[in-house]
């Protein structure tokens, strides 16, 4: 880091403050947890460690896979569903 690219580092101190995981590439194309974060790389080969997304989806028997019954918390997909849902399925996106 030098006072040129100081400014393109602030989101990823502000990371770090917010106790999030920052994560480096070292040119072969897979990001690393960096801890400690040295910050001697170029800021674009730096990221915050992306959260998985969590959804929950509505399961009626027939079979109804539309987004409309994709919701972003489990209070939603309850207020939405209908009496014959089968079932409220929660998904964690897989981050590899």
């Amino acid at each position: 880091m030098n006072k040129n690219n100081a400014k393109d580092f602030l989101p990823l101190v502000q990371a770090l403050v917010e106790g999030k995981t920052l994560q480096h590439d070292v040119g072969d194309g897979k990001w690393y947890d960096c801890d400690p974060c040295y910050f001697n790389l170029s800021p674009e080969q730096y990221r915050i460690k992306p959260e998985p997304r969590v959804v929950w989806l509505n399961e009626y028997a027939y079979g109804d896979f539309t987004t409309s019954n994709i919701h972003t918390s489990e209070t939603t997909a309850n207020t939405a569903a209908t009496s014959n849902r089968v079932r409220c399925v929660k998904f964690v996106e897989c981050l590899e």
